[in-house]
C-alpha cells in the first residue's frame, strides 16, 4: 500500500511513515531506530528526560546511516544538539512556538501534533509541513479522545486543507481505509507488529 501516492495533499519533505517513541510502549529509540525500515520516519519523544541530549546525538548517527528522517519534540533546550539534519515536532501544548523557530529555521523539517482541525490548520499556517491528527482509531494512548474512524478522518482533512497524517491505533488491517485522505501514517504500538507500508 502506498499512502502518499493517493493523498490528496502531498507532503513531499515527509517521509509516509512515522514511528513515535513512547516511555512505556516504546522506551528504547535506539532500539526503534534499528529496526525501521530504511525511508521511514522516528519522533524521539523525550518527555524532559535528563540523557536526551546523549540520546539525540546517538539517534542522529544512527538515523543518518540508515536514512531515516529524525525529528525531536520540540524543546529550546535541545534544537539541533547533536543532530543539525534532524527536524522538530511540537506537541500541540507548544504549537505557539512554531512561527518563531520556523523563523530562525526556515529549511527544517517540521511536524506538529493535533487533535482537532483549528489547532492543525493554525499549525500548518505557522509553518508545519504536516500535522499528525489523533485519535483515529481506538488508541491505549492516555491523551487520546474519543476515535474519529477513518471516515471521521478524511472529512476533518478536507476541513484542514493541508497535509495530515493519521495517528492513533494504525494497524495493518485499518490503515488501508485511510487511503485517498491521509498523506501519512503514525503509529506508536504499531511497530511491534509484523506489518510493513511503503511510501
Amino acid at each position: 500500500m502506498r499512502i502518499a501516492e493517493h493523498a490528496p495533499y502531498p507532503c513531499p519533505r515527509l517521509p509516509a511513515l512515522f514511528v513515535m517513541t513512547d516511555p512505556d510502549r516504546l522506551p528504547d529509540p535506539l532500539a526503534v531506530a534499528r529496526r525501521l525500515p530504511a525511508g521511514c520516519g522516528l519522533v524521539y519523544r523525550h518527555f524532559g528526560d535528563p540523557e536526551a541530549g546523549a540520546v539525540i546525538a546517538q539517534l542522529a548517527s544512527l538515523c543518518a546511516q540508515r536514512n531515516i528522517q529524525l525529528m525531536i519534540s520540540y524543546d529550546p533546550a535541545l534544537d539541533g544538539i547533536g543532530a543539525p539534519d534532524a527536524g522538530v515536532h511540537f506537541a500541540q501544548k507548544h504549537h505557539h512556538a512554531i512561527a518563531a523557530w520556523r523563523t530562525q529555521w526556515p529549511d527544517r523539517p517540521a511536524s506538529a501534533a493535533a487533535h482537532d482541525c483549528k489547532s492543525a490548520r493554525r499549525a500548518l499556517d505557522e509553518g508545519v509541513d504536516a500535522v499528525f491528527l489523533s485519535s483515529v482509531f481506538a488508541s491505549k494512548s492516555p491523551s487520546a479522545g474519543p476515535p474519529m474512524g477513518a471516515q471521521g478522518f478524511a472529512h476533518n482533512v478536507q476541513t484542514i486543507g493541508g497535509p495530515v497524517y493519521a495517528l492513533g491505533g494504525i494497524t495493518a488491517q485499518n490503515a488501508p481505509d485511510l487511503c485517498g485522505a491521509a498523506s501519512g501514517l503514525a503509529c506508536v504500538s504499531a511497530i511491534n507488529s509484523n506489518w510493513r507500508t511503503k511510501k
